[in-house]
């Protein structure tokens, strides 16, 4: 059950910060090469954790899980950013519609 709620939060993580990614690249092949690393790396991380288990250590799962917390990393700041601007748009929208007069 923890490893379904881990995931379903990653996933919303990834959906938002995809959203900066499209915004971003106005190509179409600049957020097709970000999802496919993004799921190479949880794919690799997965497939890392399920043929070696939790026996011993690896370099290869040792490696896979930094990869993984550097692209959450980046991931993270991404969110930041975008969530900053949300909160910004937010209030403005706000401030905006309680000051604006009404017409009789």
């Amino acid at each position: 059950m923890r490893f379904f709620i881990a995931i379903v939060i990653f996933i919303a993580l990834e959906i938002y910060a995809f959203q900066l990614i499209r915004t971003l690249s106005r190509g179409h092949w600049w957020k097709w090469v970000y999802l496919a690393i993004s799921l190479g790396v949880i794919l690799n991380l997965m497939l890392q954790f399920y043929i070696n288990g939790r026996s011993g250590n690896s370099i290869t799962r040792d490696f896979s899980t930094t990869l993984f917390i550097a692209f959450l990393s980046l991931k993270a700041i991404f969110i930041l950013f975008m969530f900053g601007e949300d909160i910004y748009r937010f209030f403005e929208g706000l401030w905006s519609s309680l000051s604006r007069k009404r017409n009789p």
